[in-house]
């Protein structure tokens, strides 16, 4: 059954942390921003990263597309399997595809601006015919 969830403002990162924490198979992201911080902070990032920790310790695989060095290494750091995009593009995308059976894609980066101040605005798509095409277009990058 397919299923679309908008998701306004704050509704995203409650929306985003459950399906990381229920993800059995695999996480793949492409994101634009995504602040982590070298020491532990209380804040809605390090609460987003902690998830991806986790699910990746209880054995999901999880491959990050990141715009930036900076993303990179704090993620390769962790051992979070992260490439940054290899074009003369600016990868703008912001898109999670959980166990290739939903996406949540819009324009929420993984920042406490997005998540607290911005503007922003995303959908959650649920068993839709065109996650196959987001898959690809995801293993089409990180090839």
């Amino acid at each position: 059954m397919e299923h679309t969830k908008i998701l306004i403002g704050k509704d995203y990162l409650p929306e985003v942390l459950q399906l990381i924490n229920s993800a059995k198979q695999s996480i793949f992201v492409i994101i634009f921003d995504w602040r982590i911080y070298p020491t532990p902070h209380n804040t809605t990032e390090s609460t987003l990263l902690n998830a991806f920790v986790k699910a990746q310790a209880r054995g999901v695989d999880i491959k990050v597309i990141a715009n930036n060095d900076y993303v990179k290494d704090r993620l390769t750091a962790l051992k979070i399997p992260c490439q940054r995009a290899k074009f003369f593009k600016i990868v703008h995308a912001k898109l999670i595809l959980i166990d290739e059976k939903i996406a949540v894609l819009g324009s929420h980066n993984f920042t406490n601006n997005a998540f607290e101040r911005n503007l922003e605005i995303s959908v959650k798509l649920e068993n839709i015919e065109d996650i196959p095409n987001l898959t690809n277009y995801f293993n089409k990058l990180w090839s």
